[in-house]
């Protein structure tokens, strides 16, 4: 297998997983979002519906109906608008009505109430002193709303709420006393009903967020997909096959060469005195000598071989044959001593090169490692040996 496609499915593979991360954490944030405001919204709602719960029955606690009917209407209120408790407390702390006809008659408590509301009535309590005149507490005087509940982050699930109230019942003589009208709502269904609405709009979004970075991977790799690979496989100074391309090329061809019996040789050219000719001419000429020998060695390779820089002034040639591929190799170390280099405007220099082979045949076998190891200590024992030759050893 080539290198593109490995390429290509790590890009993909990457694109992938950036984008389900990047579409996951703006779900999260989406579905934080959504769920402060539906859950705001609930609240708002419940709130409204308990207002007019409320001014309802405040209305009816001062019509002077009989307790029994006022007793009535607690419990249908009750029924109807998801009350937990609805209860009226008269100034001497006593219950007089109630949607729970069990607690009528009872003196209000906390311990009395807090399982039926399972809620926490700190804001309540405060207001129910047993002084007379424990209505006009300040705590009481605006009417007082408080969620609470097990996810007081979110606003609670039971609405509290308590209201002044002057009381005028039949059959009490004309007299009116104040008291107090409290209620507990659940906000439950408000709160589902929230949820689901925030689920669908967070379901919606990351389809489309999905969508969206789908979209932006397949115009990311029809856009820079052969730029990131020529980046990722080729050398910028020569435009040959880098040193990871050549051998991640070269170890599936010679498996397949070596499935077919055909020998190949693997070799190393480097140039002779390089740093004494970057010191001498620059690195700017050093560059245009290593592209003159990139062509030059490319006239060498033919269809199916392969050719590199493997770094510096190193050059790998993967070529098909035996030890008859040195008559070419040997070829071109004559041609490249004679051709001079342009180093700058109006002058050249001469250079001679070095090549180091490895043939399949040979100690090192097809293995890429080894081939790659011996034609390199023939390369250096080439230069060791003075230089522009061919060695085989």
């Amino acid at each position: 297998m080539s290198r593109v496609p490995s390429l290509q499915q790590r890009v993909d593979r990457e694109l992938l997983r950036l984008t389900l991360i990047g579409s996951g954490l703006a779900a999260t944030l989406l579905a934080l979002m959504v769920a402060v405001l539906q859950t705001g919204a609930a609240l708002q709602e419940a709130q409204v519906d308990a207002q007019a719960v409320e001014r309802d029955l405040l209305e009816q606690l001062t019509t002077g109906l009989p307790l029994t009917q006022i007793q009535r209407k607690l419990q249908i209120s009750a029924a109807a608008n998801q009350l937990t408790l609805a209860a009226v407390v008269n100034q001497r702390g006593k219950i007089i009505a109630a949607s729970d006809s069990a607690l009528v008659g009872q003196r209000f408590s906390r311990k009395l109430l807090e399982p039926i509301s399972n809620a926490s009535w700190d804001a309540v309590w405060p207001c129910l002193p047993a002084a007379r005149s424990w209505w006009q507490h300040p705590r009481c005087q605006p009417p007082l709303s408080r969620t609470t509940g097990p996810i007081p982050w979110m606003g609670g699930d039971r609405l509290i709420s308590m209201a002044r109230t002057p009381l005028t019942f039949a059959g009490v003589a004309g007299r009116e006393e104040g008291g107090l009208l409290i209620t507990s709502m659940d906000l439950g269904p408000n709160l589902e009903h929230a949820a689901i609405n925030g689920g669908l709009i967070v379901l919606a979004g990351l389809v489309l967020l999905v969508a969206s970075g789908g979209g932006l991977v397949l115009v990311v790799r029809a856009r820079l997909m052969r730029q990131l690979v020529r980046l990722a496989r080729v050398d910028s100074c020569t435009g040959l096959l880098n040193r990871d391309a050549f051998l991640e090329s070269v170890s599936q061809w010679l498996a397949q060469h070596h499935s077919e019996s055909t020998t190949v040789v693997l070799a190393i050219c480097g140039v002779d005195h390089f740093k004494e000719f970057n010191a001498r001419h620059g690195y700017l000429a050093g560059d245009r000598l290593l592209a003159a020998l990139a062509a030059s060695l490319g006239e060498v390779v033919r269809e199916g071989e392969w050719l590199a820089r493997l770094s510096g002034d190193q050059f790998g040639l993967a070529l098909l044959g035996g030890s008859e591929q040195g008559d070419r190799l040997r070829a071109l170390c004559a041609r490249q001593a004679k051709a001079p280099v342009a180093v700058e405007e109006g002058h050249t220099a001469r250079i001679t090169i070095s090549i180091g082979m490895a043939c399949s045949s040979g100690p090192a076998g097809w293995g890429l490692n080894a081939l790659l190891a011996q034609a390199d200590r023939n390369l250096r024992e080439a230069k060791l040996q003075g230089g522009n030759q061919v060695l085989n050893q």
